[in-house]
């Protein structure tokens, strides 16, 4: 019997149609290198009032895309009481001209929704 051969399928990103190892997939189900995809989070961030974006337990002091291609800083964060949970974590950063605020109650979950306040700055 031959020795199997691994078959590598190359990937294009259809925004800067280059050759991407780590690729993600946009709303059309299209392969998207990671650095587009951060520009692509950028742009839809500022056109919506609400966003979902990651904010790692290990470093709580920014907010990101899951690859790490967006990031934006953490200004200011808050741990109080949640009768549920237990636990409440309250998240502000700015970005886009507006303040946005951010809160998660899971112990298993990195992901915070973030909505654009009516605060400008």
């Amino acid at each position: 019997m031959n020795s199997l051969q691994q078959i590598q399928e190359v990937t294009h990103c259809i925004e800067c149609k280059n050759i991407c190892e780590d690729f993600g997939l946009n709303r059309s189900g299209e392969s998207i290198c990671y650095p587009c995809c951060g520009k692509l989070d950028n742009v839809e961030m500022k056109n919506s009032n609400i966003y979902t974006l990651y904010v790692s337990s290990a470093n709580e002091k920014e907010a990101s895309n899951w690859p790490g291609s967006f990031r934006i800083p953490i200004y200011h964060s808050h741990v109080g009481y949640h009768n549920m949970s237990g636990k409440r974590r309250d998240y502000w950063l700015c970005f886009d001209g507006s303040i946005w605020h951010g809160f998660n109650c899971s112990k298993d979950s990195e992901l915070v929704n973030f909505r654009r306040t009516k605060q400008i700055i």
